[in-house]
């Protein structure tokens, strides 16, 4: 919960500077649904309606405090209880506010991609996450990661492997048709380091112009 907060507080300061783009490598898709609720949060919410119900009935009551005052010295000089309930409140509404703003800014300009494995665990966790964020922001793309290649079936095993692949392939591919799919092999390397990402993205995206990668149609 702390580093969800801690980002949507960079993704808020990130606006005073001048970046074109903000890309952001979301968790699993239950920590990332998640990490979208956060400025939604509704036990923020009660807390602040609570402690705004305390303070005005704290007010409500103020006469009555004064009055007893008088026959109770010890009561005397402790406004600094209403200054601290008067800045949670304020702090609240602040914190509530930026929620608001993250909310609003992932909803109008953010954009999607899910990454998924041609499999039907990952399959039918990608439906899910597809729905699940659609409240939030929009989904424009879809990457099929770690496809095994046909040149790469020389036993029993990776035969099979590929053939339950392409199943969900199929799959994944008609009920995702409206958005664009990229599609790469499983690396016979593991891609570490930034040459090792380099060789990723080639796999993943070829010669396609980064304005498609961007703004996909």
């Amino acid at each position: 919960a702390l580093k969800n907060a801690m980002f949507f507080q960079w993704l808020l300061n990130a606006e005073e500077y001048d970046f074109n783009y903000i890309v952001a490598d979301f968790p699993p898709t239950g920590n990332m649904v998640a990490l979208f609720e956060i400025p939604q949060n509704q036990v923020q919410v009660i807390l602040k309606y609570s402690l705004q119900m305390f303070s005005q009935i704290r007010e409500a009551l103020q006469p009555l405090k004064k009055t007893m005052k008088m026959f109770n010295p010890l009561s005397w000089g402790k406004p600094e209880q209403k200054a601290i309930t008067d800045d949670l409140v304020r702090m609240l509404n602040e914190l509530e506010a930026r929620g608001e703003r993250v909310t609003r800014m992932m909803k109008e300009i953010g954009s999607l991609r899910l990454v998924t494995i041609a499999e039907k665990p990952s399959f039918e966790e990608v439906k899910r996450a597809a729905e699940m964020c659609k409240p939030y922001i929009s989904l424009q793309g879809m990457h099929i990661n770690k496809l095994i290649p046909q040149d790469a079936v020389d036993c029993d095993f990776c035969a099979l492997q590929r053939g339950i692949q392409q199943k969900y392939l199929t799959q994944i591919r008609e009920t995702f048709a409206q958005y664009k799919i990229w599609e790469s092999h499983a690396l016979r390397v593991e891609p570490i380091g930034v040459d090792g990402l380099n060789v990723l993205a080639q796999e993943i995206y070829g010669e396609t112009p980064i304005g498609t990668i961007l703004d996909p149609k």
